[in-house]
């Protein structure tokens, strides 16, 4: 409950004595009280006399129960720039647990702040954005960090509201509209981080509205919204980002991706050839180019692209890896080898470069070299599954067909939904003589693929092997039936029925 006491007032006008109630306590209960303290009436007392008011400076403690929040304003502490500093620290938040009891007990220097910040209480906006922000802590502690978050603003002179609209004669937005901008900013990357997208694009858009012309707001909010799968909207965004800072090369790369996930890659590289021209020392640029012009399969512009990418950071070892990959595809083996193990020397434990150089190994013939390159793949991640299924191809080819029928089978285990797997896991079994395992591995890839033909061939052959003719021949019918023009299955075929 509220408390008070009598005390005797020398008037500072008149010099006469008298008695008046000075408030040390007030409770959220007594709302007329809490409505005193924050417009700055409490313990202010009148002379009857000369009718001069005089503030009474005394430690008030108010006490919000609901809330689990005191704040004791105390006007005979040091100064200090914000609150004392007590036993515990979160981010910025000074306060100490009051014993027994689950209550933060802020102590304040400023009467004239302190209420200010208590006024700000009753928004519930600011104490939902902290929560979201720190969905662990008390409400109590929320309530703290929303206390000081406004105690420093009185303290700093700024407005009292968040509703703000700057400056009416510069047009520049005022200190603490930009405060608010960069409050909102901040919580919405950390939602975009903990991925609550929802979360994000309301604080992003809060910003917004703060500060509808910086462009970095619009910018993540873009951002957001095109992960969450509103292109339309990002693009808006980006390009009023754009119209803020035209020239900035990665806004341009961010709205060209956009537009090329709607599938206007004609529209995307004009985008990033504008990012490109406006930065041409900007290896992203160039990588984005690169990517969106071998997505339409114009690889040499895409080589010539990456190749600039490469001049530009020559230690990306991803890029140059990749590069390796798009000479493969030229024909160019040996220039992917070379670009492989570059990639290697930049980054001695990337994987995927060991497993490029393998593919590319294998395109040359080197069997053996490729297989290295595949098991180093695995050393560094075991659960890489095109390693272990080229591994077990490998093996297979070499008619190890225990060791292809162990990597096939690990392989299965990382990715049970590839039916390749089973078409190759069930060849092996054949290979190593295991009819019956083969014909059921068989089946699995036909549970996943029954409209391709060569799981239907491999089962017939198997069914052939093991003399049931009539099996046989209903699975390789089925194979030349989806693929008529293959020799191969109607000469199986054939054989069968002969």
């Amino acid at each position: 409950m509220s408390k008070a006491a009598t005390w005797g007032i020398t008037c500072t006008n008149c010099g006469r004595r008298y008695e008046a109630t000075v408030w040390s306590s007030v409770n959220t209960d007594s709302p007329d009280l809490v409505d005193a303290l924050i417009e700055g009436r409490l313990n202010v007392v009148t002379c009857r006399d000369c009718g001069t008011s005089t503030f009474v400076p005394t430690r008030v403690l108010y006490n919000d129960m609901k809330r689990k929040l005191w704040v004791q304003i105390d006007p005979f502490l040091e100064p200090a720039s914000s609150a004392r500093k007590f036993d515990v620290g979160i981010e910025g938040v000074r306060y100490r647990p009051h014993p027994h009891r689950e209550i933060q007990l802020i102590k304040v220097d400023n009467h004239e702040s302190a209420r200010k910040a208590i006024r700000q209480l009753a928004e519930t906006e600011t104490f939902d954005s902290i929560r979201k922000f720190h969905p662990d802590w008390s409400d109590s502690v929320v309530w703290a960090e929303v206390f000081l978050y406004h105690y420093e603003k009185a303290l700093s002179g700024t407005a009292e509201k968040e509703t703000i609209t700057g400056d009416s004669h510069t047009g520049q937005p005022d200190a603490d509209q930009a405060d608010g901008h960069i409050m909102h900013f901040k919580l919405g990357t950390t939602l975009y981080e903990k991925g609550d997208l929802e979360g994000a694009i309301s604080e992003f858009r809060k910003a917004i509205r703060l500060m509808p012309d910086e462009p970095f707001a619009h910018d993540s909010l873009g951002m957001v919204l095109s992960n969450k799968g509103d292109l339309d909207g990002a693009i808006s965004e980006f390009r009023e980002e754009l119209e803020i800072i035209p020239n900035d090369s990665q806004a341009h790369i961010h709205l060209g991706l956009a537009i090329g996930l709607k599938g206007d890659m004609e529209t995307a590289i004009a985008e990033f050839r504008q990012a490109v021209l406006l930065k041409p020392d900007f290896p992203d640029a160039h990588l984005t180019l690169g990517a969106a012009l071998e997505e339409v399969g114009d690889l040499n512009a895409a080589m010539l692209a990456y190749g600039e990418a490469l001049r530009l950071n020559p230690s990306d070892h991803e890029t140059r890896n990749h590069f390796g990959v798009l000479l493969r595809q030229r024909g160019d083996i040996n220039g992917a080898i070379a670009e492989h193990r570059r990639a290697i020397k930049l980054k001695s434990d990337y994987p995927e470069a060991h497993f490029q150089l393998g593919v590319s190994l294998a395109a040359k013939g080197d069997r053996d070299a490729a297989m290295a390159s595949y098991q180093e793949a695995l050393r560094i991640r075991p659960e890489y599954y095109e390693a272990r299924y080229n591994l077990g191809s490998a093996y297979f080819k070499k008619s190890d067909f225990k060791r292809a029928i162990t990597e096939y089978r690990e392989a299965a285990a990382l990715k049970p939904n590839d039916h390749k797997v089973y078409v190759n896991l069930g060849m092996a079994l054949a290979g190593s003589g295991d009819l019956d395992d083969a014909i059921s591995e068989h089946h699995k890839a036909l549970q996943l693929k029954p409209d391709e033909a060569i799981p239907h061939f491999n089962l017939g052959m198997a069914f052939f092997y093991k003399g049931d003719k009539g099996q046989a021949l209903s699975e390789l019918r089925q194979a030349c039936m989806l693929e008529p023009t293959n020799l191969k299955y109607r000469a199986a075929y054939e054989r069968a029925s002969g």
